[in-house]
């Protein structure tokens, strides 16, 4: 990064969610994306998830979802403004505590019209609601993925291994090869980039390329937020510019490799929470950055198990 950077350059970003009572969700997600290097950081939420923002992470920005538009009489008042806001923002992540109710609904479907030409994240609720409403349809889902994010060539959804049989409408193959594939079909048919987490991460383009797995993390991650903390590392990577795929990979590899320094840390997965993995994301990022030098044909060493 620029020794002259200001906040500005560093990418702004916003991240949508935080129906009430799942304002950590947002939390955390804003948390990683500061990490990450976001010079701004938007959280749009429910009402009564503002203040969980504002006292939990003083350096966001906090907004209010808009009202349904039904209820928006008069153009130019301040409800058929707010998300004007993202408008200024250069990539923005969706679904982090969304929720599934019918609000949750109507803000998803106004933010792909509105907002579908940017790069996106689609995560958690996002995802289920996409499926919700290609069902709805009697849609495919992929097919309804790429009406959607038709005008954006950067869109990498997260789902783990629920949401993404969830979108497929049939459950996730258990053998390797017919799970790669089914990634890759879904990834092509949505034109969007899949990122299934889960043990190893795999990552799949839309143009039909070599599939990525990324094999790093520990237990220490298979715990609610954990999703969140990733979708907020990725969203802040494409706000700084990075295409799709590398802004996954590098996201999913530093946070694997955080939770393998904070589990050897700590000596185990018991007693530890994502808090440990925040502590060690700087450490993560320095091995990125400084990469140990292995073996020819050796990409990297996995921890033994614990």
């Amino acid at each position: 990064m620029a020794w002259n950077a200001h906040k500005g350059r560093r990418g702004r970003i916003a991240i949508v969610g935080g129906h009430e009572g799942m304002a950590g969700a947002v939390i955390l997600a804003t948390r990683a994306a500061l990490a990450a290097g976001a010079g701004l950081a938007h959280a749009i939420v429910d009402g009564p998830s503002v203040m969980a923002v504002q006292l939990t992470v003083p350096q966001a920005l906090a907004e209010r979802w808009p009202k349904p538009e039904a209820q928006s009489t008069e153009p130019g008042t301040e409800q058929d403004t707010d998300l004007a806001t993202l408008d200024r923002c250069d990539a923005v992540a969706i679904g982090p505590g969304l929720g599934r109710g019918a609000r949750s609904s109507q803000l998803l479907e106004r933010l792909m019209n509105e907002q579908g030409d940017r790069p996106l994240v689609l995560d958690a609720d996002a995802l289920w609601l996409v499926a919700a409403a290609a069902d709805a349809l009697g849609a495919d889902a992929a097919g309804l993925m790429r009406h959607w994010t038709r005008h954006s060539r950067a869109v990498v959804c997260t789902p783990h291994e629920g949401e993404f049989a969830r979108l497929r409408g049939a459950a996730v193959p258990t053998p390797w090869d017919a799970r790669v594939d089914a990634l890759r079909q879904f990834a092509v048919r949505g034109g969007v980039t899949m990122l299934l987490k889960g043990t190893p991460t795999l990552i799949a383009t839309p143009d039909d390329g070599p599939i990525t797995v990324v094999p790093h993390g520990t237990p220490l991650l298979a715990t609610g937020g954990s999703g969140d903390m990733l979708s907020g590392l990725i969203v802040a990577l494409l706000g700084q510019g990075l295409a799709p795929r590398e802004a996954a990979v590098c996201a999913a590899t530093v946070h694997g490799r955080a939770a393998e320094l904070a589990t050897a840390r700590l000596g185990g997965i018991r007693g530890g929470t994502l808090e440990a993995v925040f502590e060690s994301l700087p450490a993560a990022w320095r091995l990125l950055e400084h990469p140990g030098s292995f073996p020819s044909g050796v990409l990297a060493e996995l921890p033994s198990p614990a």
